[in-house]
């Protein structure tokens, strides 16, 4: 896109980004350790995580269905190390 500036009479290029694509669905959420019930779905907002009494880490792995789309997790990464998303279980 061409803009002409009126107050020094010069044209500037600008390009615009993209525009977002509104698709904020997730094309998969897995965990390393543990089941998700339901089975995941696209359109499913609500999971529960059912692991072993043992089991004191899971890595969550959710990845978006855009490719240009970001996803966050929460609670925070629990060891900020360990490659992926890392939920802490163990009682406090």
């Amino acid at each position: 896109m061409w803009v002409s500036d009126p107050w020094d009479d010069k044209i500037y290029a600008y390009r615009q980004p993209p525009a977002p694509s509104g698709d904020n669905a997730l094309k998969g959420l897995s965990l390393s350790s543990g089941v998700l019930s339901p089975v995941f779905g696209a359109g499913t907002l609500s999971y529960t995580a059912m692991v072993s009494t043992t089991t004191a880490m899971t890595t969550v792995t959710a990845v978006a269905n855009h490719a240009q789309a970001s996803v966050s997790i929460l609670p925070a990464d629990a060891d900020g190390v360990t490659a992926g998303h890392q939920v802490n279980l163990a009682k406090r």
